[in-house]
């Protein structure tokens, strides 16, 4: 399901327009030297680019991160067909005191899913909740079309899933995963309510 987005359509004139006809023109060219891969520039550039340019650099991942889940994405059936097989991967990294743990594959003819566990590791930290706002990279002989399939979060533990094209290997020894920043929509946000009024029943 698509969502419209509105804006002001009053102000709308030819020079805006030429503007973002350059904007769309740009992203196909980027398109086009990606290959349809998910290309995104490291934290370090998007920090340099805030300075110059006087952007938040929260706003630019996002804006990237919008470009790069805009590529063709995978068609995937309500029905993924028989259940071919589990593959175990465990790749685990930990950063920043978050531990980042792609578990497994879930093997089915035309794609796998795979499951990427979070886990902040500072127990005393109760409060917190962990909200991944990234995609997968997969690289090895063959070119890897990802998707984000879906997810969950709960406090200091979250989860994502990611379908992967054509289906994974079972030896992993020439693939490599990586977790870039990307994607808008990769968890829902809720309206927090808390609820803290003392409620008497007759």
């Amino acid at each position: 399901m698509w969502t419209t987005v509105r804006g002001e359509s009053g102000g709308y004139n030819d020079e805006v327009k030429a503007v973002d006809e350059q904007i769309l023109q740009l992203i196909m060219q980027r398109r086009e030297l990606t290959a349809g891969r998910h290309f995104f520039p490291k934290q370090e550039i998007i920090e340099e680019w805030a300075e110059h340019y006087g952007m938040d650099a929260e706003q630019i991942t996002h804006s990237f991160g919008g470009i790069v889940a805009a590529l063709p994405r995978i068609r995937i059936r309500e029905d993924n067909g028989p259940l071919q097989g589990v593959l175990p991967i465990m790749k685990i990294a930990v950063e920043s005191d978050v531990e980042y743990a792609i578990t497994h594959a879930m093997q089915y003819s035309e794609f796998s899913i795979v499951s990427v566990q979070f886990t902040y590791l500072k127990a005393s930290e109760k409060e917190v909740s962990l909200s991944p706002a990234l995609s997968l990279v997969v690289e090895g002989g063959t070119g890897y079309e990802v998707q984000h399939y879906g997810g969950h979060s709960g406090g200091p533990k979250a989860q994502l899933q990611f379908a992967v094209s054509p289906p994974l290997p079972s030896d992993l020894q020439d693939i490599c995963f990586s977790l870039v920043p990307g994607g808008l929509t990769f968890m829902q946000r809720y309206t927090e309510i808390k609820l803290n009024q003392q409620v008497d029943f007759e």
